[in-house]
């Protein structure tokens, strides 16, 4: 029995010693391996919005403005990102315009993305963040609601690998694009 447990302990410490280092250089910045994988298989900001179904086209706008390759990099972004139905909302003439107009299309969109993460808390106590576009993105917190612009956030801090998503009930418009 004695020679048992001391071969158990041999076995154990032997064991330990390869573990150990390989565990410590897989998970880089003192993550656990699990917290490592996850955010490996955790998916990108156009992945999350595809398998929500409510974003068809927000992706489909995305592909016609040749920035789909932009929400695959690293980020950190934070998307702004309105639903099919904040789509159909939009005035007639402007969904026509945009249609033949990929400089103004590209514009709108840019302005739903801030490089960089802005949570739902954070977004509740902020007044003005900037965005991609260049533009100034105007928080307001209402009974309990935060605006971003005129668009209510519906869903807030939906994670992705490279970043956070906002659901959002409106097209977001820049200010100089407004009439």
């Amino acid at each position: 029995m004695r020679n048992f447990t001391r071969a158990l302990t041999i076995c154990l410490a032997a064991a330990l010693t390869t573990a150990v280092p390989a565990w410590s250089q897989s998970a880089p910045n003192n993550q656990t391996p699990d917290q490592s994988n996850q955010e490996k298989e955790q998916p990108d900001l156009l992945t999350q919005a595809a398998r929500s179904g409510k974003f068809n086209i927000l992706l489909s706008v995305l592909e016609t403005a040749d920035l789909t390759e932009t929400l695959k990099q690293d980020g950190p972004f934070t998307l702004f990102a309105p639903t099919d139905k904040a789509f159909g909302l939009l005035p007639k003439p402007m969904l026509q315009r945009l249609r033949h107009d990929k400089p103004m299309l590209r514009r709108i969109l840019l302005y739903h993305l801030h490089q960089g993460r802005i949570d739902g808390k954070t977004a509740a106590n902020e007044s003005y963040r900037s965005t991609v576009a260049e533009s100034n993105l105007h928080f307001v917190n209402h009974k309990g609601e935060t605006f971003v612009d005129n668009a209510r956030i519906v869903h807030a801090d939906i994670e992705a690998r490279n970043g956070l998503m906002h659901e959002i009930d409106r097209v977001l418009i820049p200010p100089t694009l407004k009439p």
